[in-house]
């Protein structure tokens, strides 16, 4: 996302359009939804409940995104 002032950031609708939905998506939704209503009542999600929720609702193995999240974690 596009950094924007008060170290907030910006998701442009070009951005959001390139994001892949899951395939299996009543599946995806009952995996991500929780975390969606946690985090909008102002509960952080740990990393690795986030990690979990999103292999699983892509139907990913944490080999296939090692490399990804090892980047994230250099990341400021």
């Amino acid at each position: 996302a596009e950094p924007a002032r008060g170290g907030y950031r910006r998701f442009l609708g070009w951005t959001c359009a390139r994001l892949p939905i899951p395939r299996r998506w009543e599946e995806a939704r009952a995996l991500l939804a929780p975390l969606g209503r946690a985090g909008a009542a102002g509960e952080a999600p740990s990393a690795s409940a986030l990690n979990d929720a999103v292999l699983g609702a892509f139907a990913l193995e944490p080999a296939e995104v090692e490399a990804l999240i090892a980047w994230n974690r250099r990341a400021p």
